[in-house]
């Protein structure tokens, strides 16, 4: 809320993304593995996770609601859309190389939710 009016950067962006939508992320992936006793191995790779698809959501989200009239603090304020993209792709495939160590029917759900959310639309 603070960074509206301010004048848009790198770092307010990534500020914004981080603590706007990647801590909810975050948040809600660990509290589960510490609830489910997970190593520090497995709770690492999890927050990796838990932040890379967080950030992509929210770059996803400034891209869907880049159509609208009345722009706020977006990531395309300083990318192309083809940068956005990229870069919401880098955290979608850095989220999902992060879940290597596990059985992939146990991370099935995980990724099919990191693949939905770099191809949602409204």
């Amino acid at each position: 809320i603070t960074a509206v009016g301010q004048p848009q950067t790198k770092m307010i962006i990534d500020y914004v993304h981080q603590h706007k939508t990647a801590d909810l992320f975050m948040a809600a992936i660990c509290l589960g593995a510490m609830a489910g006793n997970a190593t520090d191995k497995e709770f690492s790779c999890l927050e990796t996770y838990a932040q890379n698809i967080g950030i992509a959501f929210q770059i996803v989200d400034d891209i869907l609601d880049y159509q609208e009239e009345e722009q706020e603090l977006t990531c395309l304020s300083i990318l192309s859309m083809e940068e956005a993209k990229a870069l919401a792709k880098h955290h979608i495939d850095t989220a999902k190389e992060s879940l290597n160590m596990f059985e992939p029917e146990t991370v099935k759900f995980m990724i099919f939710l990191a693949d939905y959310i770099i191809e949602r639309t409204y």
